[in-house]
């Protein structure tokens, strides 16, 4: 048997000297961690060269570890009369750092700001950066960069970094935004920050209004292709989007990238701005292995050509989408559950999936999608409210993966909750709150309310009423459960499994009841009688056992009127 020595490579041990005089090193001399390319820590206010950017001066020294912080030499701190003006506007000993621009759009909220395309940042390590608003950099400067989601809300002060070249350590910022308006030619400062949080380098930039300043000798650059970026591009088919059942196509999931002659690729959002994909409105993933035709065009702007354009400036490619099996855990519905107080109406949320295997109170989580009106619970307000929300899938639970669910709902206010229901002209019980989910026809709750009353063979004691008349289990289900709509996959089954039992919930009380009895009269319920309990919400869940296993398939309510008797 032949023996293979396989030689492991002995990790760099910083070689440190306090008491060194001071010295001019090559960056690749300077230890960087016993993975990197050298193994001398130098000592504060050393020399570094770097033959790509310039001169450094050592900021200080972590003799523990051996890391150093290296910062760019700023010509106007030397004292041989330089000035920063000086130090934008020439390129001198050591890198042009100084001389780049921050390109800022101040004429859309939040305000853009993207990097000069001649900064670039080396090193493996350096992971977002950081614009503050002044030279102090510390803890307490101010910081004036910012990330956004899709709902407006600011997550985060920093700006990520990517890799434009490929096969080197070299990175770019991404496009960022910025909090604060800041007038042209002012000075910002950009850090760099590694992974763990520690200040790298520092520079100074200056801004320059991209909404008001436009480069007339700017070049045309040629467009050479662009595609689709999405993790539902199939492995063996780039042309081809593999969207599971039921899954909207959702954009937020789907970016667009545009190639150009001798540039780095640019990524961007398809929101009919510059990239708009067209077919997703028509197309429904509801069947396993249907397909359909997707196509993807691109504007141009002012200064890009690009071969075979329509007389518009689009280019445009081809693509196919096909439904495939679904993930049942992305199969998504949210119910609302209305709650009366304080003399007006609030909206509870509970989350299902097909996985029926959990349900998930998400009121907390739950977003008003762009462009949608908040709910407006005043009894006074009987209008027809049309309501879309939305909830990251990502955030309802750990190990969940990202996934925007939207969801459209109408909603209308019949009654407030602190007065009983009495019947109309023409014979009907007027209704609390309804609720439609897809069909405007199809309103839950409609005469729908849960009685509580005193047992007549025990006044001290309560009896609950969810039957709402109906003495025949078909009819009692389609009221207060299948017109919730609820979950079903489209394949397999005809229509929601049936329930075998509802649990019920209002404060305190709770009893999980046979679906066969839930319409009669339920004794001995822990309901207070007084104070009233006129206008409380029961919830009302739909479960199905089957020996061990329990579904969970839909949450409906009903609110409690306070009466004499059954």
């Amino acid at each position: 048997m032949t023996t293979v020595n396989i030689s492991i490579p002995t990790p760099l041990q910083p070689e440190k000297n306090p008491n060194r005089r001071f010295s001019q090193w090559r960056r690749d001399e300077i230890y960087t961690g016993p993975n990197g390319t050298g193994a001398y820590v130098p000592n504060q206010f050393d020399l570094v060269w770097d033959r790509v950017r310039g001169m450094y001066e050592v900021a200080s020294v972590d003799y523990t570890t051996g890391l150093s912080i290296l910062t760019p030499i700023n010509l106007c701190a030397t004292g041989i009369g330089a000035t920063e003006d000086d130090a934008l506007l020439s390129i001198g000993p050591g890198a042009a750092s100084q001389a780049y621009v921050l390109l800022v759009d101040t004429s859309v909220i939040p305000h853009v700001v993207k990097f000069d395309h001649r900064f670039f940042i080396p090193g493996t390590d350096a992971s977002y950066v950081k614009i503050f608003r002044t030279a102090d950099i510390s803890s307490g400067g101010n910081v004036i960069s910012a990330n956004f989601n899709s709902a407006g809300q600011m997550t985060s002060e920093n700006i990520e970094l990517e890799a434009f070249y490929n096969n080197t350590t070299l990175k770019r910022p991404k496009t960022g935004y910025l909090t604060e308006a800041v007038p042209a030619g002012d000075l910002l400062s950009v850090v760099v920050y590694d992974r763990d949080g520690a200040r790298s380098e520092t520079y100074r930039m200056v801004v320059s209004l991209t909404n008001s300043i436009r480069d007339l000798n700017a070049e045309f650059t040629y467009v050479t292709g662009i595609e689709l970026i999405s993790d539902f591009v199939s492995a063996s088919d780039a042309n081809l989007l593999e969207i599971p059942q039921n899954m909207n196509i959702d954009a937020t999931l789907i970016k667009g990238r545009v190639y150009h002659l001798g540039k780095t690729p640019s990524v961007m959002p398809i929101d009919g701005s510059k990239f708009t994909l067209h077919g997703t409105d028509a197309y429904i993933a509801t069947v396993p292995n249907q397909e359909g035709d997707l196509v993807l065009t691109y504007k141009l702007g002012t200064n890009e050509n690009a071969y075979g354009t329509t007389t518009d400036g689009l280019i445009s490619k081809a693509y196919r989408v096909k439904t495939i099996n679904a993930d049942l855990r992305y199969s998504l519905k949210l119910y609302a559950v209305p709650v009366w107080s304080n003399n007006k109406w609030s909206l509870r949320w509970f989350l299902y999936n097909l996985d029926r295997t959990i349900m998930f109170d998400v009121t907390d989580k739950v977003a008003v999608a762009t462009g949608s009106k908040a709910y407006d619970g005043n009894p006074a307000n009987k209008n027809v409210q049309s309501l879309q929300v939305a909830i990251n899938w990502q955030q309802v639970a750990a190990g969940n993966g990202y996934h925007y669910h939207v969801q459209n709902l109408k909603i209308k206010n019949n009654a407030p909750g602190s007065e009983p229901l009495s019947k109309a002209g023409d014979g009907t019980i007027r209704s609390y709150v309804t609720i439609s989910y897809t069909d405007e026809l199809a309103e839950y709750g409609t005469e729908l309310s849960a009685k509580v009353y005193p047992n007549p063979a025990q006044p001290t004691k309560a009896m609950l009423n969810i039957g709402n008349g109906h003495t025949d289990l078909s009819e009692f289900l389609d009221a207060i459960y299948y017109g919730l709509e609820p979950l079903h996959l489209d394949s397999a089954e005809y229509e929601a499994p049936k329930p075998s039992h509802v649990r019920l919930t209002c404060g305190d009380f709770y009893r999980v009841v046979p679906i066969e009895q839930a319409y009669f009269p339920i004794k001995d319920v822990n309901i207070p009688l007084s104070p009233s309990p006129q206008g409380k919400t029961l919830t009302i869940e739909f479960i199905q056992q089957n020996g061990l296993e329990e579904l969970e398939l839909a949450m409906g309510y009903m609110t409690i009127q306070h009466v004499a008797s059954n």
